[in-house]
C-alpha cells in the first residue's frame, strides 16, 4: 500500500503550479494576508519571526497553511535560504485535496503540532 503522505506530495508536483525562487526572496511576510501554501519540491526555506529561526524546511515539507484554515494574516516570515522549487496550493486545491486525500488533514495537523513546539523552543 502506498503511503498517503506521499501521495499529497506527488498530488502538489503534477496537479499545482511550481515556482522556482532564489535564495533570499521572500515568499510571505508576518501579518501579510495569505491564500496559498506551499510544498517544498527542492531548496530550503526559513520561518522566521522578528530575528529569530522558528524553523528551517526542506524537500516535501509543506508550509503557509494556516491561513488556509483560518483565514487570519501570516505568523510569520518565509525566506528562501537555498534556491527552492515550490508547489503552490491556493484555497481551491486546498480545498479539494481535504476531501479528496483525507490523509492531507492528518498531514496538516502533524505539521502544525510541529510547528507549535518548534515556536516553543525557539521562544
Amino acid at each position: 500500500m502506498q503511503n498517503r503522505e506521499l501521495d499529497f506530495r506527488v498530488f502538489a508536483r503534477e496537479a499545482c503550479p511550481v515556482i522556482d525562487v532564489r535564495a533570499g526572496t521572500t515568499v510571505f511576510q508576518l501579518g501579510e494576508p495569505g491564500a496559498t501554501m506551499y510544498v517544498i519540491l527542492s531548496g530550503r526555506i526559513d520561518m522566521v519571526n522578528g530575528d529569530k529561526v522558528i524553523e528551517s524546511l526542506g524537500t516535501e515539507a509543506a508550509f503557509g497553511m494556516m491561513s488556509l484554515i483560518d483565514a487570519l494574516p501570516r505568523t510569520a516570515t518565509a525566506l528562501v535560504t537555498e534556491d527552492a522549487q515550490l508547489a503552490v496550493i491556493d484555497r481551491k486545491k486546498y480545498q479539494f485535496t481535504l476531501h479528496e486525500l483525507p490523509s492531507f488533514a492528518i498531514f496538516l495537523i502533524q505539521t502544525l503540532a510541529n510547528r507549535v513546539r518548534s515556536t516553543a523552543r525557539a521562544l
